[in-house]
């Protein structure tokens, strides 16, 4: 880690009581830091702002927030910044106190080394057999309870992919293990539905805000074996191709629409 903070002051730790360690009651966001700017910083604070709405926690001091994340970003040519808010501190049980304000703790850590390779040469795409649960409650928001992710990714440790795509329990498509997903059929470009199930990141908002007639939809497994590209995206990757899913090697050709979002 290069560096953390708890309510805007350097250090590392926390109180036990913090109800993002005892219920996963937060929420965060992932962002790049490129030449000491948080890249996309509005839409991620946005984000932030948001999902604290969507669960109830008292919104911390947003203005604070950003001079503080622009501020300790400043150093770091490229690094990978992440933002949790969690609903603050209480006693045993899952009841709230009431007057308790939101903890904001920030972390930087190094850039992933292997994404520019995925960029350049593409990823093997496999099948999780790890689901992912309906609630359409919080379907979209990036909450702190990771648990399906954290499955996902123990499974992927054991097998020769360098993602997995992931379906909910009826078997729609919604995501891979850290990424949102697009692929072409035919021509068109379609991207899964996640009004039960998955995160609505910020880069796939971009893809749907700058395409036209990307169509959003509930495809199966099945469905997506009949694809002739797809590609991966999230705010520190952007984008990269898949270049095989499963045992059917795919086009790595991106059209310049497509990379110029980025």
């Amino acid at each position: 880690m290069l560096f953390s903070s708890v309510n805007f002051f350097p250090q590392c730790d926390i109180q036990i009581s913090d109800r993002g360690l005892a219920f996963g009651d937060g929420v965060f966001t992932t962002a790049s830091i490129i030449d000491g700017k948080v890249t996309w910083l509005e839409q991620h604070l946005q984000r932030l702002s948001d999902s604290c709405a969507t669960l109830q926690i008292p919104a911390p001091d947003f203005n604070r927030l950003e001079s503080h994340l622009n501020q300790v970003s400043a150093p770091f040519k490229r690094a990978v910044i992440k933002v949790m808010v969690t609903a603050g501190y209480s006693e045993r049980g899952y009841a709230r106190a009431g007057d308790c304000p939101a903890n904001v703790i920030v972390t930087i850590n190094d850039f992933p080394g292997h994404y520019d390779n995925w960029r350049q040469h593409g990823i093997h795409l496999g099948v999780a057999t790890t689901t992912l649960g309906l609630n359409p409650m919080l379907a979209g928001v990036k909450h702190l309870n990771r648990l399906e992710q954290v499955l996902v990714r123990n499974e992927l440790d054991t097998m020769p992919y360098d993602d997995l795509v992931v379906c909910d329990l009826q078997g729609y498509v919604v995501e891979t293990s850290s990424c949102n997903l697009f692929w072409q059929i035919d021509g068109d470009w379609f991207t899964a539905e996640l009004s039960v199930a998955g995160v609505n990141g910020l880069a796939r908002q971009r893809l749907l805000n700058g395409l036209q007639n990307v169509k959003i939809v509930k495809h199966t497994i099945e469905q997506l074996q009949q694809a002739e590209a797809m590609f991966i995206t999230n705010a520190l990757l952007q984008i990269a191709p898949v270049r095989q899913f499963l045992e059917t090697p795919l086009s790595t050709t991106l059209s310049r629409e497509i990379k110029d979002i980025f």
